[in-house]
């Protein structure tokens, strides 16, 4: 038996969020020289960060190969949730027929903490994914950039996009005095 897959080699909180299929694509090929009867693949992540999944194939002739397309692993939102460093694991494939294995193949992946990004090699648009703007943390740079806003320009409001304000500028060039003030104070 051959086994390919395509999937993403690293998964994180991110992707369990927006639903993003870890397996893109499963083939297997059988190699055997013999038609296999009751085959049967199945999905197991290890750590388990997500739920194994069997899919029936049924018959397979001598060097027929299937294609799965439709291998949708369930991520476990509390698993990533818990995780405050990235473990390496890998995502098991059994092929069985008959109930007998005919072949396990492991494909390593990284299952990555509930803050952690896959980088720009794994979908960079995730990236987005972790914009947390009603975090409480927030609020108190909100207020003090506000505080600037309204001593440079006369307006506290933070809607220079929405309003299509000419001084879109401003915010920006009060959070680098911020920045530039707290560098000075700290390498003084």
């Amino acid at each position: 038996m051959k086994i390919e897959m395509t999937y993403l080699r690293a998964v994180n909180l991110a992707m369990q969020q927006n639903r993003v299929p870890v397996v893109r694509e499963l083939r297997i090929q059988n190699q055997t020289g013999r038609d296999l009867a009751n085959v049967a693949v199945t999905v197991t992540p290890e750590p388990p960060f997500a739920d194994p999944v069997q899919v029936d194939i049924g018959t397979m002739a001598a060097d027929e190969t299937k294609v799965l397309d439709a291998i949708r692993l369930n991520l476990q939102p509390n698993f990533f949730a818990q995780m405050t460093e990235g473990v390496a694991g890998d995502i098991d494939v059994t092929v069985t027929a008959d109930n007998e294995p005919a072949h396990k193949q492991e494909f390593p992946v990284e299952a990555l903490a509930y803050d952690q990004w896959c980088g720009n090699g794994i979908l960079p648009e995730m990236l987005s994914a972790f914009v947390t703007p009603n975090h409480p943390a927030v609020t108190p740079i909100l207020r003090r950039a506000a505080e600037r806003m309204e001593q440079w320009t006369g307006r506290s409001a933070l809607d220079e996009y929405q309003s299509r304000n000419a001084k879109m500028g401003a915010p920006l060039s009060c959070h680098l005095e911020r920045l530039a003030q707290k560098h000075e104070k700290t390498h003084a």
